[in-house]
C-alpha cells in the first residue's frame, strides 16, 4: 500500500468546501488546507478571499501520518475541492465516510475500511 498523508472525515470536508473559491483565476484558493497542530489536533481551513471557514478536529477524529508513514504529525497540504470529489462525497450513504489522502490521489472509504483497501477512487491530484 502506498503512503497515506491523512484520513479526514468527509462530512467536515464537504462543509468547508463551501468556503473555498470556485473561480478559475483564484486557483490557489480552490481547496481545503489541512494543517497539523502540535497538540495532535488538525486544522482544516478554506477561504474564497472574502470569508473563511476553520474547523479544528481533535486527535481522536482525524488521523495524520508522518513522512515515515507512522501516525503523528505530518506535513501540511491542500486537498482540492473538485466537482468529482464533492459529487462522490455527497452521495447518500448509511455509513460514515472518510477521505483518505494519498500522495497522488484521494480515496473515499467507509468507516470499516479506514485502515484497509481503498473504496471508490477519485482521480484528483493532491496539491
Amino acid at each position: 500500500m502506498d503512503k497515506v498523508f491523512a484520513v479526514l472525515p468527509a462530512e467536515q470536508f464537504v462543509f468547508l468546501s463551501r468556503f473555498a473559491s470556485t473561480e478559475e483565476t483564484r486557483y490557489y484558493l480552490n481547496g481545503v488546507a489541512v494543517e497539523p497542530a502540535p497538540d495532535g489536533s488538525v486544522f482544516m481551513v478554506a477561504t474564497d478571499g472574502y470569508c473563511i471557514g476553520i474547523h479544528k478536529l481533535g486527535n481522536d477524529v482525524a488521523r495524520f501520518y508522518s513522512r515515515a508513514g507512522l501516525p503523528g504529525t505530518g506535513p501540511s497540504f491542500i486537498v482540492p475541492t473538485t466537482k468529482d470529489v464533492l459529487r462522490e462525497l455527497k452521495k447518500k450513504s448509511r455509513v460514515e465516510r472518510w477521505l483518505r489522502v494519498h500522495a497522488d490521489r484521494l480515496a473515499i472509504v467507509e468507516a470499516g475500511e479506514i485502515d484497509g483497501d481503498d473504496g471508490a477512487l477519485v482521480a484528483a491530484p493532491v496539491v
